[in-house]
């Protein structure tokens, strides 16, 4: 179908691997920014990411083309693989097996937006 449309909010999380909290303040900011453009270029929309030490949340549309698990598969190998290259010191950096995801309906965005971000 050359007209395909879809509208699928999805709020996710997951955890870094035992619940390590490597999610410290210095890299933070930069791998929630690497984890929404790996949502954007694999054709979803990253609406937003946060989190503590310890785990994320990511709220996005997910896209027409990957089914949620192959877009977690690929958004948390590829994001592992980058954040032990970028910082060599956290070269046993991973995230926990599996993850959490929810849909989200259009009226709740901006509640699930304020809880992601708090």
């Amino acid at each position: 179908m050359s007209h395909t449309y879809t509208d699928i909010l999805i709020h996710a999380l997951f955890s870094t691997k035992d619940r390590h909290p490597w999610l410290t303040p210095e890299i933070r900011e930069e791998v929630f920014r690497y984890l929404g453009g790996t949502i954007n270029q694999l054709g979803g929309q990253s609406l937003l990411v946060n989190g503590p030490r310890d785990h994320v949340h990511m709220l996005f549309a997910q896209p027409r083309t990957l089914s949620i698990a192959d877009l977690m598969e690929k958004v948390k190998a590829n994001s592992s693989g980058w954040v032990k290259d970028r910082w060599p010191d956290r070269r046993h950096f991973g995230w926990q097996t599996g993850y959490a995801a929810f849909s989200v309906s259009k009226s709740h965005v901006e509640q699930v937006k304020r809880y992601i971000r708090n």
